[in-house]
Protein backbone atom coordinates (compact mmCIF):
# COMPACT_ATOMS: atom_id res chain seq x y z
CA UNK A 1 0.00 0.00 0.00
CA UNK A 2 1.37 3.28 -0.74
CA UNK A 3 2.64 6.10 1.49
CA UNK A 4 0.82 9.28 1.72
CA UNK A 5 3.74 11.99 1.43
CA UNK A 6 3.52 15.91 2.33
CA UNK A 7 6.03 17.71 1.48
CA UNK A 8 5.76 21.58 2.81
CA UNK A 9 7.51 23.92 1.47
CA UNK A 10 6.83 28.33 0.90
CA UNK A 11 6.25 28.14 -2.77
CA UNK A 12 6.59 26.62 -5.75
CA UNK A 13 10.22 26.42 -7.04
CA UNK A 14 10.79 25.68 -10.30
CA UNK A 15 14.15 23.48 -9.33
CA UNK A 16 12.10 21.74 -6.78
CA UNK A 17 9.57 20.41 -9.04
CA UNK A 18 10.89 17.69 -10.71
CA UNK A 19 11.71 15.81 -7.58
CA UNK A 20 7.90 16.41 -6.68
CA UNK A 21 7.27 15.08 -9.66
CA UNK A 22 9.39 12.27 -9.96
CA UNK A 23 8.39 10.89 -6.32
CA UNK A 24 4.60 11.28 -7.22
CA UNK A 25 5.39 8.59 -9.90
CA UNK A 26 6.80 6.04 -7.29
CA UNK A 27 5.04 2.77 -6.75
CA UNK A 28 5.51 3.45 -3.03
CA UNK A 29 4.33 7.37 -2.34
CA UNK A 30 1.56 9.20 -3.13
CA UNK A 31 2.88 12.83 -3.06
CA UNK A 32 0.64 16.01 -1.78
CA UNK A 33 2.86 19.55 -1.70
CA UNK A 34 1.90 22.32 0.37
CA UNK A 35 2.54 25.71 -0.61
CA UNK A 36 2.87 28.85 1.44
CA UNK A 37 2.59 31.42 -1.43
CA UNK A 38 1.23 31.00 -5.14
CA UNK A 39 4.66 33.69 -5.66
CA UNK A 40 6.61 31.76 -8.71
CA UNK A 41 3.05 30.75 -10.15
CA UNK A 42 1.13 33.89 -9.91
CA UNK A 43 3.25 36.76 -7.96
CA UNK A 44 1.81 39.51 -6.89
CA UNK A 45 4.84 40.74 -5.46
CA UNK A 46 7.97 41.70 -7.49
CA UNK A 47 10.93 39.20 -6.25
CA UNK A 48 13.23 41.44 -3.95
CA UNK A 49 16.84 40.46 -5.54
CA UNK A 50 15.50 40.19 -9.17
CA UNK A 51 13.49 43.54 -8.48
CA UNK A 52 10.58 41.89 -11.11
CA UNK A 53 7.69 40.27 -10.76
CA UNK A 54 8.54 36.41 -11.39
CA UNK A 55 6.11 33.88 -13.12
CA UNK A 56 8.35 30.49 -14.31
CA UNK A 57 6.83 29.35 -17.65
CA UNK A 58 7.28 25.93 -16.91
CA UNK A 59 4.67 23.60 -15.80
CA UNK A 60 5.63 24.15 -12.20
CA UNK A 61 2.20 22.76 -10.64
CA UNK A 62 1.79 19.67 -13.24
CA UNK A 63 2.27 15.90 -12.10
CA UNK A 64 1.39 15.79 -8.23
CA UNK A 65 -1.38 16.87 -6.13
CA UNK A 66 -0.87 20.11 -4.00
CA UNK A 67 -2.59 22.75 -1.83
CA UNK A 68 -2.30 26.61 -1.96
CA UNK A 69 -2.40 28.56 1.63
CA UNK A 70 -5.94 30.03 1.64
CA UNK A 71 -4.81 32.95 4.07
CA UNK A 72 -1.40 34.12 1.95
CA UNK A 73 1.20 36.15 3.38
CA UNK A 74 4.37 37.56 2.27
CA UNK A 75 6.36 35.33 0.98
CA UNK A 76 9.66 36.52 2.42
CA UNK A 77 7.98 36.62 5.23
CA UNK A 78 9.04 34.62 8.44
CA UNK A 79 5.04 34.55 9.22
CA UNK A 80 4.55 32.66 5.94
CA UNK A 81 1.87 30.20 7.11
CA UNK A 82 -0.42 27.32 5.84
CA UNK A 83 -4.15 27.99 7.34
CA UNK A 84 -5.92 24.70 8.75
CA UNK A 85 -2.82 22.38 7.99
CA UNK A 86 -3.81 19.99 10.58
CA UNK A 87 -7.41 19.59 8.82
CA UNK A 88 -5.45 18.67 5.24
CA UNK A 89 -3.05 16.32 7.29
CA UNK A 90 -6.18 14.32 8.39
CA UNK A 91 -8.12 14.86 5.16
CA UNK A 92 -5.29 13.20 3.15
CA UNK A 93 -4.15 10.77 5.50
CA UNK A 94 -0.89 11.85 5.66
CA UNK A 95 1.97 9.34 6.79
CA UNK A 96 5.12 11.18 5.80
CA UNK A 97 5.75 14.15 6.25
CA UNK A 98 9.16 15.91 4.29
CA UNK A 99 9.79 20.01 5.21
CA UNK A 100 12.10 21.77 2.77
CA UNK A 101 13.09 23.98 5.22
CA UNK A 102 12.85 25.65 9.14
CA UNK A 103 12.94 29.43 8.58
CA UNK A 104 8.79 30.55 8.06
CA UNK A 105 6.24 29.52 10.32
CA UNK A 106 4.77 26.62 7.44
CA UNK A 107 7.48 24.43 8.09
CA UNK A 108 7.38 24.91 12.27
CA UNK A 109 3.83 24.06 12.24
CA UNK A 110 4.40 21.31 10.07
CA UNK A 111 6.79 19.75 12.32
CA UNK A 112 4.47 20.35 15.25
CA UNK A 113 1.12 19.13 13.54
CA UNK A 114 3.35 15.94 12.54
CA UNK A 115 4.80 15.66 15.93
CA UNK A 116 1.25 15.75 17.69
CA UNK A 117 -0.20 13.24 15.39
CA UNK A 118 2.79 10.55 15.26
CA UNK A 119 3.49 10.84 12.10
CA UNK A 120 7.74 10.78 11.01
CA UNK A 121 9.42 14.02 9.78
CA UNK A 122 11.88 14.04 7.10
CA UNK A 123 14.06 17.49 6.05
CA UNK A 124 16.00 18.55 3.28
CA UNK A 125 17.51 21.61 3.09
CA UNK A 126 20.82 23.17 1.67
CA UNK A 127 22.61 25.06 4.62
CA UNK A 128 26.26 24.75 5.23
CA UNK A 129 28.72 26.24 7.92
CA UNK A 130 30.26 28.70 5.71
CA UNK A 131 27.86 31.84 6.18
CA UNK A 132 29.50 34.34 8.75
CA UNK A 133 27.99 34.03 12.67
CA UNK A 134 29.01 36.03 15.59
CA UNK A 135 30.26 34.45 18.57
CA UNK A 136 27.04 34.30 20.19
CA UNK A 137 25.37 33.77 16.87
CA UNK A 138 26.86 30.30 16.99
CA UNK A 139 26.67 29.35 20.74
CA UNK A 140 23.18 29.87 20.29
CA UNK A 141 22.39 28.35 16.91
CA UNK A 142 24.87 25.47 18.17
CA UNK A 143 22.28 24.53 21.42
CA UNK A 144 19.36 25.27 19.24
CA UNK A 145 20.51 22.71 16.29
CA UNK A 146 21.50 19.76 18.17
CA UNK A 147 17.84 19.68 19.86
CA UNK A 148 15.90 20.72 16.71
CA UNK A 149 17.70 18.14 14.57
CA UNK A 150 16.48 15.42 16.39
CA UNK A 151 12.73 16.17 15.96
CA UNK A 152 13.34 13.76 12.47
CA UNK A 153 13.67 10.44 11.75
CA UNK A 154 16.15 11.28 8.68
CA UNK A 155 18.05 14.43 7.52
CA UNK A 156 18.31 14.28 3.14
CA UNK A 157 21.55 16.10 2.57
CA UNK A 158 22.28 17.26 -1.09
CA UNK A 159 26.33 17.74 -0.58
CA UNK A 160 29.34 17.72 1.06
CA UNK A 161 29.32 21.46 3.14
CA UNK A 162 25.48 20.31 4.06
CA UNK A 163 26.93 17.22 5.25
CA UNK A 164 29.69 18.80 7.38
CA UNK A 165 26.35 21.03 8.59
CA UNK A 166 24.64 18.46 10.02
CA UNK A 167 27.47 16.17 11.71
CA UNK A 168 28.59 20.03 12.99
CA UNK A 169 25.25 20.05 14.65
CA UNK A 170 25.38 16.31 16.38
CA UNK A 171 23.70 14.79 13.35
CA UNK A 172 24.99 10.76 13.37
CA UNK A 173 26.11 9.78 9.98
CA UNK A 174 22.96 7.04 10.35
CA UNK A 175 20.30 9.68 10.63
CA UNK A 176 22.01 11.18 7.22
CA UNK A 177 21.26 10.45 3.49
CA UNK A 178 23.12 11.25 0.76
CA UNK A 179 20.47 13.07 -1.79
CA UNK A 180 22.33 14.83 -4.09
CA UNK A 181 21.23 18.35 -5.67
CA UNK A 182 20.22 18.40 -8.98
CA UNK A 183 18.42 19.98 -12.24
CA UNK A 184 16.15 18.34 -14.76
CA UNK A 185 18.85 17.92 -17.54
CA UNK A 186 16.45 16.09 -19.95
CA UNK A 187 14.22 19.94 -19.62
CA UNK A 188 17.05 22.03 -20.31
CA UNK A 189 18.51 19.48 -23.13
CA UNK A 190 15.03 19.51 -24.82
CA UNK A 191 14.57 23.20 -24.20
CA UNK A 192 17.02 23.82 -26.88
CA UNK A 193 16.21 26.05 -30.31
CA UNK A 194 19.41 25.78 -31.94
CA UNK A 195 17.81 28.91 -34.86
CA UNK A 196 16.94 30.98 -31.41
CA UNK A 197 20.91 30.32 -30.67
CA UNK A 198 21.87 31.76 -34.31
CA UNK A 199 19.31 35.02 -33.44
CA UNK A 200 21.58 35.50 -30.30
CA UNK A 201 24.69 35.09 -32.16
CA UNK A 202 23.87 37.59 -34.53
CA UNK A 203 22.28 39.88 -31.81
CA UNK A 204 25.60 39.64 -29.63
CA UNK A 205 27.37 39.90 -33.04
CA UNK A 206 29.57 36.96 -31.78
CA UNK A 207 32.86 36.49 -33.99
CA UNK A 208 34.73 33.31 -35.38
CA UNK A 209 36.29 31.70 -32.31
CA UNK A 210 35.28 34.06 -29.93
CA UNK A 211 34.68 32.17 -26.40
CA UNK A 212 31.82 33.05 -24.34
CA UNK A 213 32.16 33.78 -20.65
CA UNK A 214 28.33 33.04 -19.40
CA UNK A 215 27.19 34.88 -15.80
CA UNK A 216 23.33 34.20 -14.91
CA UNK A 217 21.60 34.94 -11.53
CA UNK A 218 20.35 38.20 -9.65
CA UNK A 219 22.02 41.23 -10.09
CA UNK A 220 23.03 42.03 -6.07
CA UNK A 221 25.63 42.16 -4.16
CA UNK A 222 26.10 38.57 -2.86
CA UNK A 223 25.82 37.24 -6.38
CA UNK A 224 29.50 39.89 -6.92
CA UNK A 225 28.41 40.47 -10.49
CA UNK A 226 30.92 43.02 -10.55
CA UNK A 227 33.28 40.69 -10.31
CA UNK A 228 32.82 39.01 -13.46
CA UNK A 229 33.43 42.27 -15.22
CA UNK A 230 36.60 42.81 -13.87
CA UNK A 231 37.60 39.71 -15.44
CA UNK A 232 36.28 40.89 -18.51
CA UNK A 233 38.19 43.65 -18.38
CA UNK A 234 41.45 41.61 -17.85
CA UNK A 235 41.40 39.40 -20.49
CA UNK A 236 42.68 39.94 -23.07
CA UNK A 237 42.00 36.94 -25.86
CA UNK A 238 39.00 36.95 -27.83
CA UNK A 239 35.78 36.71 -25.30
CA UNK A 240 32.27 37.74 -24.85
CA UNK A 241 30.90 37.99 -21.27
CA UNK A 242 27.18 37.85 -21.03
CA UNK A 243 25.21 38.44 -18.56
CA UNK A 244 21.77 36.72 -17.91
CA UNK A 245 20.05 38.28 -14.99
CA UNK A 246 18.33 41.75 -13.63
CA UNK A 247 18.08 43.20 -10.10
CA UNK A 248 19.12 46.29 -8.22
CA UNK A 249 22.84 46.77 -9.29
CA UNK A 250 21.68 46.71 -13.03
CA UNK A 251 22.06 50.27 -13.30
CA UNK A 252 25.39 50.33 -11.48
CA UNK A 253 26.78 47.61 -13.82
CA UNK A 254 25.40 49.64 -17.18
CA UNK A 255 27.28 52.46 -15.61
CA UNK A 256 30.25 51.12 -14.83
CA UNK A 257 30.73 49.29 -18.56
CA UNK A 258 30.18 52.68 -20.14
CA UNK A 259 32.85 54.61 -18.11
CA UNK A 260 35.00 52.25 -18.41
CA UNK A 261 34.27 51.37 -21.75
CA UNK A 262 34.51 47.54 -21.40
CA UNK A 263 33.46 46.53 -24.78
CA UNK A 264 33.33 42.58 -24.38
CA UNK A 265 30.24 42.63 -22.12
CA UNK A 266 26.48 42.31 -23.53
CA UNK A 267 23.62 42.30 -20.97
CA UNK A 268 20.92 40.34 -21.65
CA UNK A 269 18.51 40.30 -18.99
CA UNK A 270 16.31 38.23 -17.31
CA UNK A 271 15.14 35.31 -19.10
CA UNK A 272 13.03 32.19 -18.00
CA UNK A 273 13.79 28.39 -17.53
CA UNK A 274 13.02 27.63 -21.27
CA UNK A 275 14.87 30.34 -22.81
CA UNK A 276 17.81 30.19 -20.40
CA UNK A 277 19.15 26.83 -21.70
CA UNK A 278 20.10 28.36 -25.08
CA UNK A 279 22.68 30.30 -23.33
CA UNK A 280 23.63 27.89 -21.21
CA UNK A 281 24.31 25.40 -24.94
CA UNK A 282 25.56 28.78 -26.24
CA UNK A 283 28.37 29.54 -23.95
CA UNK A 284 32.19 27.75 -23.25
CA UNK A 285 31.90 28.77 -19.86
CA UNK A 286 29.98 29.83 -16.92
CA UNK A 287 31.35 32.35 -14.21
CA UNK A 288 29.57 32.15 -10.60
CA UNK A 289 31.30 34.99 -8.72
CA UNK A 290 29.39 34.37 -5.69
CA UNK A 291 30.63 36.38 -2.20
CA UNK A 292 28.37 33.25 -0.89
CA UNK A 293 26.48 30.49 -2.12
CA UNK A 294 25.06 27.79 -0.24
CA UNK A 295 25.05 25.35 -3.35
CA UNK A 296 24.58 27.23 -7.04
CA UNK A 297 22.23 25.53 -8.89
CA UNK A 298 23.70 27.34 -12.56
CA UNK A 299 26.15 25.29 -11.76
CA UNK A 300 24.47 22.05 -12.30
CA UNK A 301 22.17 24.13 -14.95
CA UNK A 302 25.33 24.41 -16.95
CA UNK A 303 26.85 21.03 -16.88
CA UNK A 304 23.57 19.53 -18.19
CA UNK A 305 25.20 21.10 -21.35
CA UNK A 306 28.71 19.55 -20.22
CA UNK A 307 30.01 23.50 -19.58
CA UNK A 308 32.75 23.75 -17.52
CA UNK A 309 32.59 26.42 -14.47
CA UNK A 310 34.69 29.07 -13.06
CA UNK A 311 33.50 29.64 -9.04
CA UNK A 312 34.12 31.25 -6.15
CA UNK A 313 35.67 29.54 -2.92
CA UNK A 314 32.34 30.47 -1.09
CA UNK A 315 29.83 28.30 -3.65
CA UNK A 316 28.44 25.25 -1.64
CA UNK A 317 29.18 23.08 -4.56
CA UNK A 318 32.64 23.53 -5.41
CA UNK A 319 33.11 20.48 -3.19
CA UNK A 320 31.54 17.91 -5.27
CA UNK A 321 30.89 19.59 -8.93
CA UNK A 322 34.64 22.03 -9.27
CA UNK A 323 37.47 19.70 -9.67
CA UNK A 324 40.59 22.50 -10.57
CA UNK A 325 41.16 21.72 -14.90
CA UNK A 326 38.87 18.92 -14.39
CA UNK A 327 35.19 20.55 -14.71
CA UNK A 328 36.45 24.09 -14.05
CA UNK A 329 38.23 25.94 -12.12
CA UNK A 330 37.71 27.09 -7.77
CA UNK A 331 38.87 31.40 -7.32
CA UNK A 332 38.74 33.93 -4.92
CA UNK A 333 35.76 36.18 -3.93
CA UNK A 334 37.84 39.28 -5.37
CA UNK A 335 40.20 39.34 -8.33
CA UNK A 336 43.78 38.69 -8.06
CA UNK A 337 46.53 37.50 -10.82
CA UNK A 338 46.74 34.23 -9.70
CA UNK A 339 42.65 33.37 -10.23
CA UNK A 340 43.15 35.13 -13.58
CA UNK A 341 45.72 32.77 -14.66
CA UNK A 342 43.38 30.39 -13.70
CA UNK A 343 40.97 31.50 -15.85
CA UNK A 344 43.12 32.02 -18.94
CA UNK A 345 44.62 28.43 -18.56
CA UNK A 346 41.10 26.81 -18.23
CA UNK A 347 39.84 28.91 -21.62
CA UNK A 348 42.73 27.10 -23.29
CA UNK A 349 41.83 23.82 -22.40
CA UNK A 350 40.92 20.85 -24.41
CA UNK A 351 36.58 21.15 -24.14
CA UNK A 352 36.54 16.99 -24.87
CA UNK A 353 38.48 16.36 -21.77
CA UNK A 354 36.37 18.55 -19.38
CA UNK A 355 32.70 16.80 -21.27
CA UNK A 356 34.18 13.64 -20.02
CA UNK A 357 34.45 14.84 -16.44
CA UNK A 358 31.71 16.80 -16.47
CA UNK A 359 29.50 13.69 -17.54
CA UNK A 360 30.56 11.71 -14.82
CA UNK A 361 29.93 14.24 -12.38
CA UNK A 362 25.88 14.62 -13.85
CA UNK A 363 25.94 10.91 -13.07
CA UNK A 364 26.03 10.79 -9.60
CA UNK A 365 24.33 14.73 -9.30
CA UNK A 366 20.79 13.44 -11.05
CA UNK A 367 17.07 13.37 -10.52
CA UNK A 368 17.53 9.45 -10.83
CA UNK A 369 19.89 9.06 -7.79
CA UNK A 370 18.14 11.76 -5.34
CA UNK A 371 14.70 10.27 -6.21
CA UNK A 372 15.97 6.90 -5.61
CA UNK A 373 17.84 7.25 -1.90
CA UNK A 374 14.88 9.81 -0.94
CA UNK A 375 12.22 6.96 -2.23
CA UNK A 376 14.17 4.16 -0.60
CA UNK A 377 14.08 5.77 2.39
CA UNK A 378 10.42 6.76 2.51
CA UNK A 379 8.69 3.70 1.37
Amino acid sequence: MKKNLAIITSHPIQYQVPLFQKLNKSKFLNVTVFFGSKHGYISTKKDLEFNKLINWNIRILKGYKFFFSKKEKDVDSFWLSFSQLKKKFIEEKIDKVLILGWNKLIYLQAIIISLRMGIPIYLRSENNLERKNTFLNKFIKKLLFNLFFKLFDKIFYIGRLNKNFYRYYGVSSSKLIFTPYFVDKDFFKSSVDINKIKIIKKKINLCNNEKIILFVGKLIDRKNPFLFIEYAKKIQIKCKFLIVGDGPLLKSIKEKIKKEKINNVKIIGFKNQIEIANYYKLCDLLFLPSKYETWGLVVNEAFTMNKPCIVTNKCGSRKDLIDDFKTGVIIKTHYTNSSLNKILNLIKLDSSKLKKNIEIKNKLYSTKHSFSAIEKTLK
